[in-house]
Order: structure tokens, then sequence, then C-alpha cells
């Protein structure tokens, strides 16, 4: 659902030059493999920025919705079906760095994860999120609401007191929207 009039998940941030990549055609995730098959070092890059050889990148539009999931989620996990039909000669899990890969998977298919992204770094916001479990950042209604505060120049959130669980009083408008 968009908001105002911007559509989440269409627009990143460029890992090298910080400008928007405004269309999926024009983007790249890079990446690097070691000797074991395992990638690391995730960046969304405008497609003039894609390191030599280009096998290192994977073209941003083949990497989102619902079959851009799948082959994110791949790299994870072959699935039940390739471990039963090879008998286990399926290689495990393809990453690196998990936090690194679940940060690219958030940014590609959770809907206002990217323009939230860089307030998740802020302290204030940082501070304000404290006491939170590992689930409320990411909701959707917060997610919408750091976009919204960081798109008006105000970077703190109201407090958040709520033993991690529920989410605080000042947000209860947004519960049910979105997530």
């Amino acid at each position: 659902m968009a908001t105002a009039d911007h559509e989440p998940l269409s627009r990143w941030r460029c890992d090298v030059c910080r400008e928007m990549i405004d269309d999926p055609g024009e983007g790249y995730v890079v990446c690097s493999w070691d000797a074991d098959g395992q990638a690391g070092g995730f960046k969304v890059v405008h497609g003039r920025h894609r390191p030599s050889p280009v096998s290192d990148s994977i073209a941003l539009a083949g990497l989102l919705g619902h079959d851009g999931a799948a082959k994110l989620l791949s790299w994870l996990s072959a699935g039940p079906v390739m471990i039963a039909n090879r008998a286990g000669r399926v290689k495990g899990c393809r990453v690196t760095n998990l936090d690194a890969f679940v940060d690219l998977f958030r940014r590609l298919q959770t809907p206002f994860y990217e323009e939230a992204r860089a307030s998740l770094s802020d302290g204030e916001i940082l501070s304000d999120l404290a006491d939170v479990d590992e689930v409320f950042p990411y909701t959707q209604g917060i997610l919408r609401e750091l976009w919204m505060v960081s798109t008006i120049g105000n970077m703190h959130l109201p407090s958040v007191h709520h033993g991690g669980r529920e989410p605080p009083e000042a947000f209860g408008s947004l519960q049910g929207a979105g997530g």
C-alpha cells in the first residue's frame, strides 16, 4: 500500500554513490563469493557500479516480489524438493553473514524498510527502540512511521516504554495499518 504518493519497494539507495535507484531495471545486487560458494558483502548498486566480473551481480528486478523472495530464500536452503531429489547432495546455507543477508532481504522484500533503514542507525531512534523485541522495529506501522518521521526531518519517535512486547501507546493507531 502506498503512503501519500510514494510506493514502497520501488526505490533503493545505491550503496556506492548514495543516489537513488528509481527503477529496478537500473539496479543490481552485488556480492562476493568465497571458495566454498557462499555469498557475502551484499550491496544494492546502480548498473554503472557493477563490479567485474558481472557474475558477482544479480539484476535487482529478479530479486523482487514473490519469485524474488523464493530466489533469495534459496540462498538459505535449497528446500525440501531439492533435498528429497538430490539425496543429500544439496548445498546448505550459501551466505556468510546471516544478518547482512536478512538486511538485504528486508531491503528488497519488506515495504518501507529501505525508506526507514537510515533512521534505524540514528542514536535517538535506537534509544527510542531500546526496549522493544526483535520484531517490532520491522513491522509495517513502525517502518512507515520511521519513514514519515525521517521525511519531515524530525528524527525522534515518541518514547517507547512497553517492555518490548506490545507497541507503545504512541503507535496504537498504527497497529492495524499494513501489518
